[in-house]
């Protein structure tokens, strides 16, 4: 079962942007990470909308309890970063993590996100299009 806050942030947000004919579907849907082992969901993973007028579009992630620590949101990351790079309008994907996020922090890095800022307890880390992708291989 998905945790409230990806089931409520479907119904408020990306569900009103999916049927939305002037959105790109894509940039507002939520995509799974499923164990071939297990052949069960282990993580969800979305943009945050299309990208903005910097060309920059933002990720946000989450994986379940059982399922961390396995390296599933790491590959997640990748697939998603390196399909939104290959995008006209985008040319930068952003995370924006709690500071105390461990998690975050080893896999934004795993993926070549670089910290920008850090303000309120967040921290922005930025994946550019120059940036290749050497530290993870998609299977």
């Amino acid at each position: 079962m998905l945790p409230f806050k990806t089931i409520a942030a479907i119904i408020t947000r990306l569900l009103p942007a999916v049927t939305d004919p002037a959105q790109n579907y894509l940039f507002n849907t939520v995509w799974v990470a499923v164990a071939q082992a297990e052949n069960l969901m282990v993580a969800a993973i979305c943009f945050r909308g299309e990208p903005n007028e910097q060309g920059e579009v933002e990720i946000g992630y989450e994986t379940f309890a059982p399922f961390l620590n396995r390296g599933f949101i790491t590959e997640s990351i990748a697939a998603l970063s390196h399909w939104a790079l290959a995008q006209p309008k985008t040319r930068a994907v952003l995370a924006v993590t709690a500071a105390d996020n461990a998690a975050s922090h080893r896999a934004l890095p795993k993926n070549d996100f670089v910290p920008e800022s850090q303000a309120d307890n967040e921290v922005r880390l930025l994946l550019l299009y120059a940036t290749g992708f050497s530290s993870v291989t998609i299977a």
